[in-house]
């Protein structure tokens, strides 16, 4: 249970903390916990899919134990659902690629808000007040 992480990527340091890593007889399962109320299997999964987060948690994970973990997942606490998918190259390959793209942001000075998930994005944004893009 929360596993802190760091590791660099080019030049890039990349910092986190895994929520929970389950090692069930040699498959490991990486999952994040949320308390999003309302979430049905299909949500859940392209939540899973479309998560940057869980995509860097599997790189991490690799670039410190040596291997790729077996699956990235959400629990969601509010109703007891788990959706997870396979890590494959893609996964990898993903998180590579915002790595990339948040690093070539920060060196050109590109702030700019992107709520591309709605209000609930900018729900817990830390600017939401201040940000003439916040959507609350």
């Amino acid at each position: 249970v929360e596993r802190t992480f760091k590791f660099a990527h080019d030049r890039v340091l990349v910092r986190g903390r895994l929520d929970y890593v389950e090692d069930n007889n040699g498959k490991v399962t990486i999952l994040d916990f949320k308390t999003t109320e309302g979430v049905d299997g299909k949500k859940a999964i392209t939540r899973v899919k479309s998560s940057i987060q869980l995509k860097i948690y599997a790189l991490a994970y690799e670039k410190l134990y040596g291997r790729r973990p077996d699956e990235i997942g959400i629990y969601f606490l509010e109703n007891g659902l788990v959706s997870t998918i396979p890590v494959t190259q893609k996964v990898m390959d993903e998180a590579i690629l915002a790595i990339k793209v948040a690093e070539a942001g920060i060196r050109d000075h590109n702030f700019k808000a992107n709520p591309k998930e709605g209000a609930f994005t900018c729900q817990y944004c830390s600017f939401n007040r201040i940000c003439p893009e916040s959507l609350v």
